[in-house]
């Protein structure tokens, strides 16, 4: 029997504003906690290009036994027409297989993780209950959740626990993320919603390989190059900040949220935000505390900008967001 593809499959989130719940072409990453290391881990993640590329990573650094502890996770991956589902720490994952019920469990110790190649999969579970009629589906992107149901298209979905409103109405998932966020390495956290991505330069790859490759994305419309040789696609608008991933923003879809790796107290929790608007991107401060800069060329200083005022970036702009800089190419610019 076939495993589930999970290209296809369906996954509805859970009630829940503790976890963060991911999902790529070929693969499902499940945070319980999301703690101060969970946005961090998650753009980890997303810097695999495709799910085998995903699971080596994964491997060699659970195997390490020098490398620092991760928080608990659960990933599904898909491996050709198989389920490679990996679990670490004390997180509970059941596998409905063949007909019958299989508990997976990383285990007591944060350090231990269990790996396990599975065919005959149609339903798999983690966390709290998920699946009654109002919520929606997570195609592509990051949501916070409390847990998942992942089922073949078509399955049926679970009946309402009684207890389910209540949780709902505290921190119901949000818009669907449609659009997938990709990050070359070494970002370190990128999410998406449902019109835009922010994804990292990378070489191509081939057809159905690589995490972008089958995706119909909106124009880039620019790239911002980081002080540390990161480099962000826009594709939209997005949310800059050292924590922005728990924004209402971006909870709500209406912007991704950009947390370039190295961060320092300098930028702020929410700092800016960038979008397009007409045949510009303009970026707009939000009232950071260090403040967001303009490099002027014919005074040769730094211009603040007054924050919720925007202001259209001409290529090559340079600009500073406290003390991490980066500079601004429109699409169609030099490199």
């Amino acid at each position: 029997m076939v495993s589930i593809d999970i290209t296809s499959a369906r996954l509805v989130p859970a009630a829940g504003a503790d976890g963060l719940l991911c999902r790529l072409p070929g693969a499902v990453v499940w945070l319980p906690a999301s703690d101060q290391d969970g946005g961090e881990l998650i753009s980890a993640f997303l810097s695999a290009r495709n799910p085998g590329e995903l699971l080596g990573s994964v491997g060699s650094r659970l195997a390490d036994p020098a490398a620092a502890p991760w928080p608990p996770f659960a990933i599904l991956a898909a491996r050709g027409l198989d389920l490679v589902v990996v679990v670490h720490g004390p997180v509970e994952v059941t596998v409905e297989q063949d007909g019958a019920e299989t508990r997976l469990y990383g285990g007591d110790d944060i350090g231990s993780w269990l790996h396990r190649l599975l065919r005959g999969v149609s339903v798999v579970r983690a966390g709290a209950t998920a699946g009654d009629e109002s919520l929606v589906d997570l195609r592509e992107g990051v949501i916070r959740a409390g847990g998942f149901a992942l089922a073949a298209a078509g399955e049926p979905r679970q009946k309402k626990p009684a207890d389910l409103s209540s949780a709902r109405s505290a921190a119901a998932p949000r818009a669907v993320p449609e659009a997938l966020t990709v990050a070359d390495q070494p970002v370190q956290a990128v999410l998406a919603d449902d019109a835009t991505v922010v994804e990292a330069d990378r070489p191509a790859t081939s057809a159905g390989t690589g995490y972008g490759s089958s995706l119909s994305s909106p124009a880039v419309l620019g790239r911002l190059t980081w002080d540390n040789g990161e480099v962000h696609q826009l594709r939209g608008a997005v949310l800059v900040g050292r924590d922005v991933a728990s924004d209402q923003a971006v909870l709500s879809g209406q912007v991704v949220a950009l947390v370039p790796s190295g961060q320092n107290d300098s930028m702020s929790r929410v700092h800016a935000e960038l979008r397009p608007r007409g045949g510009d991107i303009v970026v707009t401060d939000k009232g950071s505390t260090n403040g967001t800069f303009v490099w002027d060329e014919a005074s040769k200083a730094w211009q603040r900008l007054v924050a919720g005022q925007p202001q259209a970036l001409p290529g090559g702009a340079v600009l500073a967001f406290g003390e991490r800089t980066a500079t601004f190419q429109a699409s169609g610019s030099s490199r």
